[in-house]
């Protein structure tokens, strides 16, 4: 079996804009789901780090 190399974008640093809020939090530092079991799940934001500010992530280009 031969396993093909891909080449994966690593991000370099994330830079936080303060002046605009996270669209995936909007803002709340936290993201909540029903869990199926009648209960709420609450997690930091993953987009922004919890911190509620819009995250700009960079990274290298991928090789193709």
């Amino acid at each position: 079996m031969t396993l093909s190399r891909t080449t994966v974008a690593t991000p370099i640093s994330p830079v936080l804009d303060p002046s605009d809020f996270c669209r995936a939090c909007r803002g709340k530092k936290t993201v909540s789901y029903p869990s199926g079991r009648g209960t709420i799940l609450t997690e930091p934001c993953y987009s922004c780090g919890g911190t509620g500010h819009k995250t700009n992530i960079f990274s290298e280009p991928e090789e193709s």
